[in-house]
């Protein structure tokens, strides 16, 4: 049974049209104990007065810290996106969790996320939580997939990331752009036209590293996890060494 917890709202950024971070701390003052990757559970109630749960993955690396953030996508008429827009600071929210099985294995295998839209929270978490060791040698490689490029945020922040981790590279993969020309010429290397999976196919078939010893992280719409998934088993890629999360 998953523990109840309170917390309050402390900032709401907005990052985009549709996309907003959402920042919480406990009201107890005590630390939110989770692994990278993991959720928390929200029960709200639909038009009809029934309850339904509604899964958000943590954004935030583990910390000492009781503040956690949220990335939320703002849905026309849903139930979850109509809650956090009537939401302010201030405000406490009784949360379930933390819950989930979507967490990176411990070994030396390079990791390959790929993420769509808000899929992007569980891998924030992980990689913020790997890229605290110093002089880490793990591989890791960000896909990203967005329509546009007005969709894109936090773009600084990992950029950031892989100046200061050589080994950490990532590609923000823009599904409906038609070229690059809004952005500058020393961040194209960052982009990609395309869906998420050419832009995956085209990047590794220019690296010598065998699929067999990739570890694969999906996370996005149930659509585009089982399109992934799918493309991945057609390129040979283990069973064992994709794990996905859905919503």
């Amino acid at each position: 049974m998953l523990s109840k917890f309170t917390a309050r709202l402390k900032e709401k950024t907005p990052l985009t049209r549709n996309i907003c971070l959402f920042k919480f701390q406990t009201t107890d003052q005590s630390k939110l104990n989770f692994v990278a990757g993991q959720y928390l559970s929200l029960t709200l109630k639909d038009g009809e007065g029934k309850s339904v749960k509604r899964l958000y993955s943590v954004a935030d690396p583990p910390s000492n810290s009781n503040l956690f953030g949220l990335l939320i996508e703002f849905i026309p008429n849903g139930i979850g996106s109509n809650f956090f827009l009537q939401l302010t600071v201030g405000q406490t929210v009784e949360f379930e969790g933390p819950a989930g099985v979507f967490s990176l294995k411990k070994n030396n295998n390079n990791k390959v996320f790929l993420v769509t839209g808000t899929g992007l929270a569980p891998a924030r978490s992980i990689m913020l939580d790997e890229f605290k060791i110093k002089n880490l040698k793990l591989k890791i490689n960000l896909y990203w997939g967005l329509p546009y490029l007005k969709d894109v945020y936090l773009f600084d922040e990992f950029k950031t990331l892989s100046r200061q981790n050589p080994g950490f590279s990532f590609r923000v993969c823009l599904s409906r752009e038609t070229n690059l020309w809004k952005i500058p010429t020393e961040d194209q290397k960052y982009f990609f036209l395309g869906r998420i999976d050419k832009c995956f196919l085209s990047v590794f078939s220019d690296t010598q590293s065998p699929i067999s010893s990739i570890e694969f992280y999906l996370c996005g719409g149930r659509q585009v996890v089982d399109s992934l998934r799918q493309s991945l088993s057609l390129l040979s890629a283990p069973k064992e060494n994709i794990f996905f999360e859905k919503f």
